[in-house]
């Protein structure tokens, strides 16, 4: 029963991890629940359209608005001003499109379960075909990541020659927002972002070795997903909020045991 909702859970905390180490380098926290939410808007405006949040064409409304979000995002990355962090844009961007959401939901009654359950998302209810889909998503994100993986790191780190920095900061924000599209249709906003954050927050403070911490990474969140899973399933918990408890108990577990012994 839970083996399929697991590897759903292992696959987000892998690609998750090495987005979230990206992030923190970056210093742009919110931006997962940023593009999340912007997915959360598509999927609301599409179903508005009439078209079925789990269809090709809901998916690309989605992925159009997530795109939308990576312009945004790369323009205000290299025209920010020190007295105006890119973290307040990425604000603003989120809870534009959760005001968004809500007031376009509060003119359907009946309607408010859907954003519940884009928030908070229902792991448990993952099917072979969406595990499948999302396996050849994260494979082509994850080999095109591979394949270039210095110069997305190189920019992440601000290394990168400035002809090139605009392009592949659009291609990184691009490439995580088609993977924030399908995760969130998933697991829900909040836990996409917890996959995101916690794991990685794991890996950085227990080892500097960047290869490291995206093992540690992936073993941090898959394990929290485990043990998350199975509390839900034994106590009724909702799965997705299970989860993210079961992160912020294993972080501060990990933020202890790295001041007992420092990396």
């Amino acid at each position: 029963m839970l083996l399929i909702p697991f590897l759903a859970c292992t696959l987000l905390a892998a690609i998750h991890g090495y987005f979230g180490l990206h992030v923190l380098r970056r210093g742009v926290i919110f931006l997962d629940i940023a593009l999340a939410q912007l997915a959360s808007l598509g999927a609301v405006v599409g179903g508005i359209a009439g078209l079925a949040m789990g269809s090709p064409q809901g998916y690309a409304v989605s992925a159009a608005f997530t795109l939308l979000g990576a312009v945004i995002f790369t323009l205000s990355r290299t025209a920010s001003r020190r007295d105006i962090p890119q973290e307040a844009i990425i604000g603003i961007v989120y809870v534009v499109a959760a005001a968004a959401s809500i007031a376009a939901l509060s003119r359907f009654p009946g309607e408010g379960h859907q954003l519940q359950e884009m928030m908070i998302g229902n792991i448990l209810f993952v099917w072979p075909p969406d595990l499948i889909k999302t396996v050849i998503l994260y494979a082509v994100v994850g080999a095109i990541h591979f394949v270039f993986y210095r110069q997305f790191w190189a920019v992440s780190t601000e290394t990168a020659p400035p002809r090139q920095a605009l392009w592949w900061d659009f291609a990184f924000y691009a490439t995580f927002g088609l993977i924030v599209t399908s995760s969130v249709k998933l697991a829900g906003v909040l836990l996409v972002f917890m996959l995101l954050v916690a794991p990685a927050t794991a890996a950085v403070l227990l080892t500097h070795h960047r290869l490291k911490q995206l093992g540690i990474a992936w073993a941090f969140g898959s394990i929290c997903c485990g043990v998350g899973l199975l509390a839900a399933l034994r106590w009724d918990f909702p799965p997705g909020a299970a989860i993210i408890v079961t992160c912020g108990i294993g972080l501060l577990g990990v933020w202890v045991a790295s001041r007992i012994r420092p990396r």
